[in-house]
């Protein structure tokens, strides 16, 4: 079967490709092996001393690594830990997340090039980003084609936050209206349809392989153009109903 690209999960590496020359050996040894792109999770050691990044990676198998996504929305003592000069004296075990994170800017679309459908701009929000929605409609309002989310789980095996991962993606894959090809560092993969459906999962805590297709895609839905203005009034709602509601009450003990 020709493929565009290779997709694995969120941290597929365990060793920064870009230190370690057996990681990096190793990539490039799948990608020439496929013959086209793998776009793969990694943890780089950057951009300053004893900081880390998490990233996408688009691995050519002729030119290395020609685009990459850096994750922006970062999950707080797992990632990084806020007032960490303050709470890791007080907590040592406050070590164990690791040199702090620092997240990225860019919209998580990449401009990349297959081999046998020539350009493409790929999408992607990796793990936790796809909960918020502000990453979530800025990815949509760029217009990629093909959407992919690369997840990690594997610490949560057993429990009912992989299935929780897949739940969000499947509810932003509907609101979006567009299909996502969604992988997991635990084996919960698989594709989700343009109105949220679950499509040929991979088993959980097994290694397993998928081939898909999907349509490349452009537009925005009603719920991605609508989502702004919406939440700002609501927003704007509630504060005017408090304040409201303290003035009558402040009117009332007068």
């Amino acid at each position: 079967t020709a493929l565009d690209f290779v997709l694995w999960a969120e941290n597929s590496t365990d060793q920064d490709p870009y230190r370690d020359d057996a990681t990096r050996r190793q990539v490039a040894a799948s990608a020439a092996l496929a013959q086209v792109p793998v776009f793969y999770g990694a943890i780089t050691v950057e951009p300053a001393a004893e900081t880390r990044q998490t990233v996408s990676l688009w691995w050519d198998p002729k030119l290395g690594e020609t685009a990459r996504h850096t994750k922006r929305n970062l999950a707080p003592f797992g990632e990084w830990v806020p007032y960490r000069d303050i709470i890791e004296p007080l907590f040592p075990e406050v070590r164990r997340a690791g040199w702090q994170s620092v997240p990225g800017t860019g919209t998580g679309v990449l401009d990349v090039t297959t081999p046998r459908s020539g350009a493409l701009r790929l999408g992607t929000v990796i793990c936790y980003e796809l909960a918020y929605d502000q990453t979530v409609y800025e990815l949509a309002w760029h217009q990629p084609d093909v959407l992919v989310a690369q997840s990690t789980t594997h610490n949560f095996t057993g429990t009912a936050e992989p299935r929780q991962q897949m739940v969000i993606n499947r509810v932003r894959a509907a609101e979006l209206g567009r299909e996502f090809v969604a992988t997991t560092l635990n084996g919960y993969s698989g594709l989700i349809d343009a109105r949220g459906g679950l499509h040929e999962p991979t088993i959980e805590g097994t290694a397993a392989h998928r081939i898909f297709t999907v349509p490349m895609r452009s537009g925005l839905t009603p719920g991605v153009i609508l989502a702004i203005p919406v939440q700002a009034f609501c927003c704007l709602a509630a504060v005017g109903g408090a304040l409201l509601g303290a003035y009558r009450q402040s009117s009332n003990l007068s």
